[in-house]
């Protein structure tokens, strides 16, 4: 199983084993999805240190602060993110990342981008 799809979004590993989050549209994420994307996560990455992608391109949505820390700083999930690109092509979810990054303060790497090929090859540096 490579991808896993829930009701709020999908994780999927890639062929170059990267992890891909992409959120449904309009969808709010709270606490209890946050979980269950966690358990995902975890399930798919079966403890190994992978490059993660948030795909927010064409989508709008909301994360609340509470599962935005939960992701941020569950244990598990900083063990086998080895650094983390959002993709974004929104003023509006280009500014949620950016309070994501700065008030979580994620311990992996993590950076914004406009397109996947530029965050890929910057994530290449972290496989």
């Amino acid at each position: 199983m490579n991808k896993i799809e829930l009701k709020t979004g999908t994780v999927e590993i890639d062929h170059k084993g990267v992890l891909w989050t992409r959120f449904r549209d309009k969808a709010t994420v709270e606490l209890e999805d946050a979980k269950l994307h966690a358990q995902a996560i975890m399930a798919l990455c079966k403890g190994i240190r992978r490059p993660f992608v948030v795909d927010g391109r064409d989508i709008m949505g909301m994360i609340t602060d509470e599962a935005q820390a939960y992701l941020a700083s569950h244990p598990g999930i900083q063990q086998v993110r080895a650094a983390q690109a959002f993709i974004t092509n929104s003023l509006g979810n280009r500014l949620m990342a950016s309070i994501f990054i700065k008030l979580h303060r994620p311990k992996n790497p993590t950076k914004i981008f406009n397109n996947s090929e530029k965050a890929l090859q910057w994530l290449a540096q972290y496989n």
